[in-house]
């Protein structure tokens, strides 16, 4: 955040980072979305917020991916094109997605993940792309935690996410 936004301790007030949060949001239309996108787990040969865009005047994004980057690449893949593909046939439309690569300005990582929780609770739904190292890595788990830390109706919450088995 700008030093503007900052507090004497130097944390940031939280309609700043509330305010900085809603002009960073951002989302992938899937149909956009690449294999070659998916394949480095970091930002190296990645576009990265060239792929995202800004989201639309009372636009919400359809889907927080919570993934792991090291999980098999073609199987994440294939699944994805499947649900894009299942979302599609119901909704006339592509789903738009939340990606960490793609939304979050990678040379400002820090800002990025200080708005997690606006990113999480900015999307209709959380996908849970579930592969073999899904549950030990922690930002993933972060995720999920978040999602369920900021919500009062855990039933609802519960509805509200989906899982793709890897």
């Amino acid at each position: 955040l700008p030093a503007s936004a900052a507090d004497g301790d130097g944390g940031a007030h939280a309609h700043d980072l509330l305010e900085s949060a809603k002009r960073s949001l951002r989302c992938i239309d899937s149909g956009d979305l690449t294999r070659h996108d998916m394949a480095a787990s970091d930002s190296a040969g990645c576009p990265s917020l060239v792929v995202s865009r800004p989201l639309r005047p009372n636009e919400r994004i359809d889907y927080f991916v919570s993934h792991s980057w090291h999980d098999q690449l073609d199987t994440k893949w294939a699944k994805l094109e499947e649900h894009r593909s299942t979302f599609q046939q119901k909704y006339g439309r592509t789903p738009t997605y939340w990606m960490d690569k793609f939304c979050i300005d990678q040379d400002n990582i820090a800002d990025g993940l200080r708005t997690l929780v606006v990113n999480v609770m900015a999307c209709r739904k959380v996908l849970v792309v579930c592969g073999a190292t899904y549950v030990h890595r922690l930002w993933c788990i972060l995720e999920l935690f978040t999602l369920f830390s900021f919500s009062d109706d855990v039933e609802a919450t519960l509805k509200k996410v989906e899982i793709l088995e890897l």
